[in-house]
């Protein structure tokens, strides 16, 4: 009771103030996937029920109007955002259909390098060598900056589907491994973030090659948005694009030069695919420093997402906006997010 009566004093305290509190959620993929190691995924039904959940429980809109509410002190009480990062293709085809059919608006964060077009970004590239079924040579040598690293897939590296098929459930953030593969996936995942574009770049040609899957098409379910792409997704401003650098480099691993040329250069490619200013960026991964929230100053943006993960308040620096990550699931999942942030 007590809780519940400290509830009600602080929503009447904000109401009467015009001072709000909001939440902004953040999305990758609107798809359903047999496997879905990080957890990226919520499915098309589900989203619409998503959607719907935000429309009942709160005041949907967009995150450029949320950074703005917050930097002069208009935001409203359980105002919504809905982002989405790294613009994979699905976003357009599955989720921006059920925005427009409800009029709820979303930014879309697009990462602006090859990843995705010309070859899948590497965490996809990984989880295809690593996890999907097939013979893989029993060892695995990898330079790592500069480093020379080894691991044995054992009896695992033949992966046949009986043995795939049961994993298909497993995370990435999971507390086990099922198989020798899952391990080497979780290890390599972690090594690989914090590279350089170059670095990373370069191990990865190495395991796609170990792997005699050099040249493999993307995957359809991999793709992300081109050009043409993201000009339409923007075109009647219910949909707005933000920056997600052009590498999704891990910002706060890399010197001053690289995260101001990727927040620089981001702004300026995607403001020519949008025909249009871009006013947002997102930090990959949600890791950002005083450089990084530097580099995104210096290079013109006037708001940014972090992954702090709580709600956003009157007071917020609009170039560190929080996020909350959320789970695959349905609209009951959603709404309990919801009201375990916001009451």
């Amino acid at each position: 009771m007590r809780t519940f009566m400290r509830r009600l004093a602080f929503r009447a305290d904000h109401v009467a103030r015009g001072r709000g509190v909001g939440l902004i959620l953040v999305y990758h993929r609107v798809a359903d996937e047999p496997s879905d190691p990080y957890g990226l995924c919520v499915t098309p039904a589900h989203f619409e029920e998503h959607v719907q959940v935000l429309q009942r429980l709160g005041a949907p809109m967009s995150v450029g109007g949320m950074g703005r509410a917050v930097r002069d002190g208009s935001l409203p009480y359980r105002a919504m955002g809905i982002t989405f990062d790294d613009a994979y293709v699905d976003v357009l085809e599955a989720a921006v259909p059920i925005l427009r059919h409800h009029e709820v608006p979303a930014t879309v964060f697009v990462t602006l390098g090859p990843g995705g077009r010309d070859r899948e970004f590497w965490w996809d590239e990984l989880e295809r060598v690593l996890l999907e079924p097939g013979m893989l040579p029993e060892t695995l040598e990898l330079e790592l900056d500069g480093s020379r690293r080894s691991w044995s897939l054992g009896g695992d590296a033949n992966y046949d589907p009986d043995a795939a098929n049961p994993a298909c459930e497993w995370r990435l953030f999971d507390g086990h491994e099922p198989t020798a593969r899952h391990a080497v996936f979780r290890e390599l995942y972690f090594l690989l973030r914090p590279l350089s574009p170059d670095a990373r770049a370069h191990a990865m040609d190495e395991l796609v090659g170990w792997a005699g899957q050099k040249g493999t098409p993307v995957r359809r379910s991999r793709q992300v948005l081109s050009a043409d792409d993201v000009a339409d997704m923007t075109a009647d401003g219910l949909i707005e694009a933000g920056a997600h650098t052009v590498t999704h480099v891990d910002m706060p691993s890399q010197s001053a030069h690289t995260q101001n040329a990727e927040a620089r250069r981001s702004k300026e490619e995607l403001e020519r695919w949008a025909g249009r200013a871009v006013e947002g960026f997102a930090y990959p991964y949600g890791r950002y420093d005083a450089g990084s929230v530097a580099a995104v100053r210096a290079a013109g943006f006037a708001f940014a997402c972090s992954g702090d993960h709580r709600v956003v308040r009157p007071g917020d620096d609009p170039l560190t906006l929080p996020r909350v990550d959320v789970p695959p699931g349905d609209g009951d999942v959603l709404a309990a997010l919801i009201r375990q942030f916001l009451g």
